[in-house]
């Protein structure tokens, strides 16, 4: 259902992976390239985004997918609510969530994307 309850979705790749250990365990950063819109147009300017998906070694993306596993190349769907050219701070978690795209993960988000009466269908 995040593909109809969150407002725009983007196809991003990941750019890089910088780790480090933090109070025993491992922090991610992650940082992604915006593609193309999924949903809506969120006015991205294509290339790096400004701000990093940010796990620990035990964040799990939905999906059952570990941040631990994503290598550089790797593609993720973006769902978020506010436009990206009006951010001014890390959106905090449950603003925004991060799907791998996966053929399943996909299609369940044009799912849930038909069912959104406010889609623009793009």
């Amino acid at each position: 259902m995040i593909g109809r309850d969150y407002r725009y979705a983007l196809l991003t790749e990941v750019v890089s992976i910088n780790t480090r250990r933090d109070a025993g365990s491992m922090r991610y950063e992650v940082k992604l390239r915006g593609l193309s819109n999924v949903k809506n147009n969120p006015n991205f300017k294509r290339g790096a985004l400004n701000e990093p998906l940010v796990g620990e070694s035990d964040t799990v993306l939905p999906g059952g997918y570990g941040i631990a596993n994503l290598k550089p190349g790797s593609h993720i769907i973006f769902l978020f609510n506010g436009p990206l050219d009006q951010w001014d701070v890390v959106p905090f978690y449950g603003a925004c969530s991060y799907v791998p795209d996966t053929p399943e993960n996909r299609s369940a988000i044009q799912r849930g994307i038909a069912l959104d009466a406010l889609s623009d269908p793009n």
